[in-house]
C-alpha cells in the first residue's frame, strides 16, 4: 500500500510538470486518504488550489481580452502562465502585452517630457490635459507628485478665474473685489509663476 501511495504521489508530480492538474489530482486520489501522507495531502490541496486558479485566471483573461480591458492584465497572464506553462498562447499573449507596456511607457515619458515643457510656460491646464491622456501604465512617484501639483494648479486657476467671473459679473470690478481678488491671484501666481 505504501509503494502504491509513493507510485502515485510520484505520477501526480510528473502530471504536474506537464500541468496537467486533473490527472495529478486522479492519481494522488487513487491512495485511500488514510494512506496519504501529510505531505501527499498538501501537495494535492496545493493541486486543487492551482488547477482553481488557473482556471479562474484563464476565464479572466478572455473576458478582459473581449472587454478589450488590457491594462493591468499583463501580471494575470505572467501567472496563469506559470500556472499553465503548456499553453503558447499565454506566451505569445504574454510577450504581446509586454510590448504593449513598453511603448505605453515610452509615450508616458514622452507625455511628462511635454507636461514639463507645459508646466514651464504656466500652461497647467494644457499640462493637465495631456497627464490625462496617459493610460494602461502606472505613474511613478515622480510623476505622481508632478500630476498632484498640476491638478491643485488647475484648481486655484478655476477658483481664480471663477472669482474674476463673479466680480465682472456686472460689467465692473470693484475695489472691495479687488482686494478679494489680490491674495488669491498672489496664491496661484506663487504656485504657477510663468502664467501670463
Amino acid at each position: 500500500e505504501k509503494d502504491s501511495a509513493n507510485q502515485h504521489y510520484s505520477e501526480a508530480k510528473k502530471h504536474r510538470e506537464a500541468f496537467d492538474y486533473d490527472s495529478a489530482i486522479h492519481a494522488i486520489e487513487l491512495t485511500p486518504e488514510p494512506m496519504r501522507s501529510a505531505e501527499v495531502r498538501d501537495y494535492l490541496s496545493s493541486l486543487v488550489s492551482d488547477r482553481d486558479e488557473s482556471l479562474a485566471l484563464i476565464q479572466t483573461i478572455r473576458e478582459s481580452i473581449t472587454n478589450r480591458k488590457l491594462d493591468d492584465l499583463l501580471p494575470s497572464v505572467i501567472r496563469a502562465l506559470e500556472l499553465r506553462g503548456d499553453r503558447d498562447d499565454l506566451r505569445k499573449l504574454t510577450k504581446q502585452l509586454q510590448e504593449r507596456e513598453s511603448k505605453l511607457v515610452q509615450h508616458r515619458e514622452e507625455a511628462f517630457s511635454k507636461v514639463n515643457d507645459l508646466l514651464g510656460t504656466g500652461q497647467a491646464k494644457a499640462a493637465a490635459e495631456l497627464i490625462g491622456k496617459v493610460r494602461g501604465v502606472s505613474l511613478d512617484d515622480n510623476q505622481r507628485k508632478l500630476k498632484e501639483r498640476i491638478l491643485g494648479i488647475v484648481s486655484a486657476e478655476n477658483e481664480l478665474l471663477a472669482l474674476v467671473k463673479d466680480a465682472n459679473g456686472d460689467g465692473v470690478i470693484d475695489a472691495e473685489e479687488v482686494v478679494q481678488l489680490i491674495p488669491v491671484a498672489a496664491n496661484y501666481l506663487a504656485l504657477n509663476p510663468a502664467h501670463k
